[in-house]
């Protein structure tokens, strides 16, 4: 399994793009300190590196990672913008600021260690029949998943973390709870959901 090390002074953050680069299928190794970072680096065989240049000693372990010959190549993504970085530094890594998109970290990195692209995948949790719309997501180049009920739907996406959701009408809950509980979900929060209620009026959120 690819190894990813995660390097930034915020929980939030660790805990945030841990669960991530794991539902993406990624080992993780989370440092909260350069000095932890330096260890996993001796210890482990890591693919790629995302860190804070802003953390504590952050600075000083990118430029470490590109002044050892073991770790020269290692790809490193920098969780800060362009511009906060000095020039040569900029020249020698990826950068995305703060705040993220997920999806766009994961795909860099997958891109930076030469992993094949995934598609994007959408889970329809519905209880009516979905064959139509699973075929026309289908030949639309989508990964599609149905669940039929709003438990078994809420489960999937809390471990598959897929790019979209369709909600029908399920047996056991309607589309707005449904939503209501992905919303309450850190990971799932700002994952697009298209709606239809009973009524056939469509519903964003």
């Amino acid at each position: 399994m690819t190894a990813i090390l995660v390097a930034d002074d915020s929980q939030t953050v660790r805990m945030d793009l841990a669960d991530t680069f794991e539902a993406a299928g990624f080992r993780v190794f989370s440092c909260a300190t350069a000095a932890e970072a330096r260890t996993t680096l001796r210890t482990h065989s890591i693919a790629a590196a995302v860190i804070d240049p802003k953390m504590s000693d952050g600075l000083a372990l990118i430029e470490q990672i590109r002044g050892e010959h073991v770790l020269r190549e290692l790809p490193v993504l920098a969780l800060a913008r362009s511009e906060e970085l000095r020039e040569d530094l900029v020249a020698a890594v990826d950068c995305v600021g703060k705040p993220y998109d997920r999806t766009y970290v994961v795909a860099r990195i997958r891109e930076l260690v030469g992993a094949p692209p995934v598609r994007d995948s959408i889970l329809v949790i519905a209880s009516d029949d979905s064959t139509e719309l699973v075929t026309t997501l289908t030949r639309a180049g989508f990964v599609t998943t149905v669940s039929a009920t709003g438990v078994e739907g809420l489960q999937h996406a809390a471990t598959a973390r897929p790019t979209a959701l369709i909600i029908g009408a399920t047996s056991d809950m309607d589309a707005p709870s449904v939503i209501r509980r992905l919303r309450q979900t850190p990971a799932l929060r700002t994952t697009p959901c298209l709606a239809f209620g009973n009524a056939g009026a469509e519903l964003k959120a």
